[in-house]
């Protein structure tokens, strides 16, 4: 292969290079603009927590975060947002990180068209790729995949320079950037298939010691993640736990011409919400179609005109449609960032193919052709603009999440509280005290690294500190938030969206203590452990109770808990257990209000309750220890009182 530029006039230096910088400064601020309306949501949290673990020198990770088939994702991306959370520890560095990258392939896109087609090429496919509103989306968040096109750029600027331009040592570079994209995120494995046709159709002229070089630098930069694996065998079987029935069918066509035109950016306003950003923007609607057509005619020029040259635009082409062809056929589920390894190819398959009949058509046409493109590029941007300030405010259930800045502002808040009223931590209540299971625990965990904080399963439990503390209490965790607004002394509002609600933010005092309303457990009460069995309360007319107990101390050991319902002569007919406060988290006199439901018969005869804590998972019992320490019983039993309010 060999390289063959078209002559074609082309504009003025200067004129050309203020208009590439113009594009480049739109490119950027769409794409670094207005950080705080990013989403940050749990993968974006949890890749984050890896990447500050590797920037604070808490360990380097052999692996990224899970992907949707439960099989791990290589370290690679933990390693590159390592590098600007080293500079500065905040989401927002990530974030920035991100967009900057994704501006520099816009650059890489311009110089790889303007190299091969001149002028008019690269400043078309740069003015589309800069406005395109999918590459927009995929820019502005903290996502691995979203580290995708400045690698897939090189990886096809270093194709250019080894296969057509001949200059063979560039193979290496090629080489290990496509492995650099298959480990940002597996459907990078898709653009291995046209560097296997560039090699076939080069076999006699390409480098063995270039592609062998390339391939031995991927295998060490891949090293250790294979040290995981190897270490970590059981991860093996969770693709083939989660595997569904491979099926043919047309997704992967509509996902590959979904990113190409920007057709249907109302997705990201979840199914709920979707109607209402297409009444506010019936144009987005559209645009796919002249987004669509201009591509067509793109098409068409390139066939009627013989562009030049031609192996190079069948290679754009396959570059293209290289991830259609791997995911028509596909045994997981396929998403539209799956084609995110397209990007730029269409651009500059339109570059290619109008920019050297736009450089030699008559003036009157070349305005009317810049024109309806600039027109096109425009419309993008105003659909995306409008589309970022709707689901900024309004509630995208299944969408879009909420923004970055009101998670922020509610941060904010909690700190300036904690050290206002001298609290020494800030607990943070939500659906969920795993942040690799709930999301909001993944969340709030990420932003409050470097503070004292706990997290808490607002339905399980509410935790409240001898020493007091701020609590940070995000929705979904109805049990606990009664309890939190009853003892707060000072509370505090952060709205989110309209339509989703508030986070609060509670203050509490130093000096728990149980409520008088509490029916108290009779000595002994105190568990091996250290738990003390405090009181339990009926919480509602039905099956529905609070146990309240004191913490021991903290240890690695997990405990569950068990409730047995009884009858007057001591038969059980109901039963609930659950998993406690985790004992990792435990803090000296720390009072625990856990909160449990059943069924029952008839739950009107029941006449007592029997409360003990056991081991997880190995099943062992913790006994009540008398006064002198030694076993009791492996259970407090107390009257089941009648119902009260909390």
């Amino acid at each position: 292969m060999s390289s063959t530029r078209p002559q074609t006039q082309t504009p003025p230096r200067r004129t050309e290079l203020l208009l590439a910088g113009a594009l480049l400064l739109l490119a950027g601020t769409l794409r670094m603009g207005w950080p705080a309306a990013t989403e940050f949501k749990a993968d974006e949290a949890r890749l984050y927590a890896l990447a500050l673990d590797a920037a604070t020198g808490a360990g380097l990770p052999l692996r990224g975060i899970g992907t949707s088939v439960g099989f791990p994702n290589f370290p690679l991306s933990v390693w590159l947002y390592a590098l600007p959370l080293w500079v500065w520890p905040h989401p927002y560095s990530a974030v920035l990180f991100t967009g900057a990258l994704n501006t520099l392939a816009v650059a890489a896109c311009w110089w790889l068209a303007r190299r091969v087609w001149g002028a008019e090429a690269a400043l078309l496919a740069a003015l589309l790729y800069a406005a395109s509103p999918w590459a927009i989306i995929y820019s502005r968040k903290l996502w691995a995949q979203n580290l995708l096109p400045l690698f897939v750029m090189g990886w096809a600027a270093s194709g250019l320079l080894a296969f057509w331009e001949q200059r063979r040592s560039w193979l290496a570079a090629h080489i290990v950037l496509l492995a650099a994209a298959l480990q940002l995120h597996y459907s990078g494995a898709a653009l291995a298939l046209p560097t296997l046709c560039a090699l076939a159709l080069t076999r006699k002229a390409f480098s063995r010691r270039a592609l062998l070089l390339g391939i031995s630098l991927s295998g060490v930069l891949m090293l250790p993640f294979f040290v995981y694996l190897a270490n970590n065998r059981t991860v093996w079987s969770a693709p083939l736990l989660r595997g569904q029935t491979a099926q043919l069918d047309g997704q992967a066509l509509q996902y590959t011409a979904l990113v190409a035109s920007g057709a249907d950016i109302h997705a990201l306003a979840g199914a709920e919400a979707a109607g209402a950003f297409q009444r506010r923007m019936p144009l987005a609607a559209w645009l796919p179609w002249l987004s669509g057509a201009l591509l067509y005619a793109a098409i068409a020029a390139a066939w009627l005109r013989h562009t030049q040259p031609r192996t190079l635009l069948m290679w754009l082409a396959g570059w293209w449609l290289a991830p259609l062809l791997l995911f028509t056929w596909h045994a997981t589920d396929v998403f539209p960032h799956y084609f995110i390894t397209t990007l730029p190819a269409p651009f500059l398959l339109v570059g290619a193919s109008l920019g050297g009949w736009l450089a030699a058509a008559p003036p009157r046409m070349r305005w009317l052709a810049w024109s309806g493109c600039t027109v096109v590029a425009a419309l993008q941007i105003v659909a995306w603009a409008s589309l970022l300030q709707f689901v900024s405010s309004t509630n995208t259930p299944g969408g879009f999440g909420t923004p970055a800045g009101m998670q922020l502002a509610a941060v904010t808040s909690a700190k300036a509280l904690a050290r206002s009223a001298q609290l020494p931590e800030i607990l943070v209540v939500s659906d969920g005290a795993d942040p690799l299971t709930a999301e909001d625990a993944a969340v709030f965990d990420a932003w409050l690294r470097g503070s004292a904080h706990r997290l808490v399963d607002g339905n399980a439990n509410a935790v409240r500190p001898a020493n007091g503390a701020v609590v940070l209490l995000v929705r979904n965790a109805a049990p606990a938030q009664k309890l939190y607004a009853h003892w707060a002394v000072q509370t505090l509002r952060v709205e989110l969206r309209a339509g989703e609600g508030h986070i609060a933010v509670y203050t509490l005092p130093a000096g728990a203590g149980a409520s008088g309303a509490l029916q108290p457990f009779a000595e002994p009460r105190t568990l091996a452990n250290g738990v003390t069995l405090l009181g339990m309360q009926r919480t509602a007319a039905d099956l529905q109770w609070r146990i309240v107990w004191q913490t021991g101390t903290a240890g690695g050991q997990d405990f569950h808990f068990f409730n047995h319902l009884l009858l007057a002569d001591g038969t059980r007919v109901a039963q609930a257990d659950a998993a406690a406060f985790s004992a990792r988290d435990w803090r000296t006199a720390d009072e625990v209000h856990s909160f449990f439901a059943a069924r029952a018969p008839d739950p009107n005869a029941i006449a007592q309750l029997r409360v003990g804590m056991y081991t997880y998972p190995d099943l062992a019992n913790v006994p009540l220890l008398d006064a002198l320490s030694n076993p009791q019983a492996d259970a407090a039993t107390i009257v089941w009182p009648p119902a009260a309010a909390p």
